[in-house]
């Protein structure tokens, strides 16, 4: 029998209403659902998420602290969806009292925070979940299928970016996301889906070595556009690693890539053949093999574009796995694999402790940054 799950939202920003979105439209993906989820409450401080939150949910109650949430007896879920800073505290506070979690990217907004985080894991037993999203495509799915079958070989080499152009604006304003105290920046912020996409596609990362872009020196205020500010966070970070496997490669992730809206991507080379994607275009997975004849002119050799289109392995099939997919239906597939753990209390990746693992990359990367050095990376993990 379904088991009915009360839901505590902590944030209702941009994310918290993704969050929200995906248990409203789940049943539609979903019949026969192991979980009956209900929002019951929302921690959210500024005036407008609050009234976002009333009206979107009326059912549910509105908090300004969230430790009010993490009380209540009827609410077994939490989910983190604040901005960085705030993280640790949230999910300490969770952990200890045996909630299950939902937590956003990255895990906290510096190292020393996720370690802390990490000495609690072992005295709790909740079933937790990192949002990774965008390994939730079924092109992405694909692809891991076919590495783990061989299908590349031995890897040689890999190309992964995750591009926003929205800081190319000079008026843009110092906000959250461009401190790096609030665990702002391209590294921070933008760098844990790209740096976790490939970990999952090709495992472990040994070397990293990392050069950081500023593109304008001062940015106006927030609260005083008339008044100016020293960017200290990031806007583009270049980011060489060699893995663990032997395979070497090349990441960016930027605010300042001219052209681009929200763009993960990835190319991948192997001994026997190559794959690549792009989240712009996300209802293929392109893939080359060697192994096919090249003869006669050409033969049937070179990249096949594969309809992996909305072809989720766990829905009813709504809409169908022939219309097409996007960005929100990664995050929809996330929260119905995660409720799916919550059902059967068993924990699958990706974990926090694979937030704790990206963010010991994402500390490398800082400091090779600092340094112009390599920064070993390498663990047993």
């Amino acid at each position: 029998m379904p088991q009915t799950k009360g839901v505590g939202i902590i944030g209702f920003g941009f994310m918290g209403k993704v969050h929200t979105y995906g248990y409203r439209v789940i049943p539609f993906f979903k019949e026969e659902m192991p979980i009956i989820p209900q929002i019951k409450a929302v921690c959210t401080a500024p005036d407008k998420t609050a009234e976002d939150a009333r009206k979107l949910l009326p059912e549910a109650e509105i908090y300004t602290n969230y430790h009010r949430i993490i009380e209540r007896d009827d609410i077994d879920i939490i989910h983190i969806s604040t901005p960085n800073i705030y993280h640790k505290e949230a999910l300490l506070a969770a952990m200890e009292a045996g909630k299950d979690i939902y937590c956003d990217k990255p895990i906290t907004a510096r190292l020393e925070e996720a370690k802390e985080v990490e000495k609690n894991l072992n005295s709790y037993n909740g079933i937790h979940r990192m949002v990774f999203n965008y390994r939730y495509f079924p092109a992405v799915m694909r692809a891991k299928q076919l590495i783990e079958e061989g299908f590349l070989g031995q890897l040689i080499n890999f190309r992964g970016a995750y591009f926003h152009a929205g800081s190319v604006d000079p008026k843009r304003p110092l906000g959250w996301k461009e401190r790096p105290e609030a665990g702002g920046g391209a590294i921070q912020d933008m760098a844990p889906h790209i740096l976790d996409m490939m970990r999952y596609l090709l495992g472990e990362y040994k070397e990293i070595l990392a050069e950081t872009q500023i593109l304008y020196p001062e940015r106006p205020l927030q609260d005083n556009p008339e008044k100016t500010e020293k960017v200290e966070a990031e806007d583009h970070v270049f980011v060489l690693a060699r893995m663990s496997s032997g395979g070497k490669g090349v990441m960016e992730a930027s605010k300042i890539a001219t052209g681009t809206t929200d763009e993960l991507r990835f190319e991948i080379h192997g001994t026997k053949g190559a794959i690549r994607f792009n989240c712009l275009q996300p209802n293929h997975l392109e893939a080359y093999n060697l192994q096919e004849p090249e003869e006669p002119i050409g033969g049937i050799r070179g990249f096949k574009r594969i309809d992996t289109i909305q072809r989720f392995p766990d829905t009813n099939k709504f809409p169908g796995p022939k219309f097409s997919v996007g960005w929100i239906d990664s995050h929809i597939a996330c929260l119905r694999n995660f409720l799916s753990c919550v059902a059967k209390r068993k924990n699958e990746s990706p974990t926090l402790k694979d937030g704790i693992r990206i963010q010991e990359i994402i500390d490398a990367c800082q400091r090779s940054a600092k340094v112009g050095e390599w920064i070993g990376v390498s663990a047993n993990r």
